[in-house]
């Protein structure tokens, strides 16, 4: 069978393809044992890679996150006054305990940073209890975990194997709580609406009242005789738009809207006082000639 020829296959014949080699042909590289290549005689005076060349890794403290160091206490708030129905309820320390949770939104001036919660409740102990963080400041969702962690592990109602149910439930509803009183605060409407800063929780026959911390911030005299001012710190209730706000002892000090319908009437909207605000709207429901029929059984 015939086949197609090859080039290995060529064989030299003597006196056809074949010269012998002369005493005064070149031979090149003729000593192919000992002889090497102009490339590769190069390479051999090269030192091997791992000799000159080190590999650069980096210490494990490079991988290592900066760890930081905050604190969570309780802070304890009074009042004075009776009267505490309603939205005023969060100051009633003898049939619920109320806890208001603070949050920082910038470092503060001092190196360490302090997370407070405000209570009414003075059987707390107000040791402060230290966390770890890999950030500087904390977002809010961290901050509030650290000091439902505080607070549960210093009642003694709510027993531990509810107490992850109700702490993903209770930060749940301060996050809610928190949006709400933001989108209150930054509104610019002329208006009464108030938005609370707190909700009920209730275990059994205890009450709680888990809120975000706003702080009244209305000033008021400590020492008469000095005539010192200090800013209020008291828990407020409720917020308002224009960032209004304030706690049972400054509600006086509320600026309260009033919009007549009636452009005769003159507008005022600027009371100072709840009585300012009552005698006015009186005063415009009489200028009104407006009726008001009351019905019975």
């Amino acid at each position: 069978m015939s086949y197609l020829p090859r080039a290995d296959d060529f064989v030299p014949r003597p006196g056809y393809d074949y010269t012998p080699v002369g005493p005064e042909d070149f031979i090149f590289n003729h000593n192919t044992t000992n002889s090497l290549s102009p490339t590769e005689d190069n390479l051999s005076d090269t030192p091997p890679l791992s000799e000159n060349l080190k590999v650069i890794r980096p210490s494990p403290s490079f991988y290592k996150k900066q760890n930081y160091i905050f604190s969570t206490k309780y802070e304890k708030f009074h009042v004075t006054p009776n009267h505490r129905a309603g939205y005023n309820k969060i100051y009633n320390f003898r049939r619920s305990k109320s806890f208001f949770f603070e949050l920082v939104d910038h470092l503060p001036n001092t190196n360490q940073l302090q997370l407070k919660i405000y209570t009414n409740d003075y059987h707390m102990s107000s040791d402060p209890i230290n966390h770890n963080s890999t950030s500087q400041l904390p977002n809010f969702k961290f901050q509030i975990s650290k000091q439902l962690t505080h607070f549960f592990s210093t009642q003694k109602v709510i027993p531990r194997r509810f107490q992850e149910k109700f702490f993903r439930l209770i930060r749940k509803k301060l996050l809610e709580r928190l949006d709400f009183i933001v989108s209150r605060a930054q509104k610019n409407d002329e208006n009464n609406h108030m938005t609370k800063t707190f909700f009920n929780f209730s275990y059994k026959k205890y009450r709680f009242y888990f809120g975000i911390y706003l702080p009244c911030n209305h000033s008021h005299t400590v020492d008469p005789l000095s005539n010192t001012a200090v800013a209020c710190l008291t828990p407020a209730p409720f917020t308002m738009s224009f960032h209004h706000h304030a706690c049972i002892t400054h509600h006086k000090k509320l600026i309260l809207y009033f919009t007549s319908k009636d452009n005769k009437i003159p507008d005022v909207s600027n009371c100072k006082t709840f009585k300012d605000f009552h005698a006015t709207h009186i005063y415009n429901r009489w200028a009104k000639k407006k009726t008001c029929n009351n019905f019975s059984n």
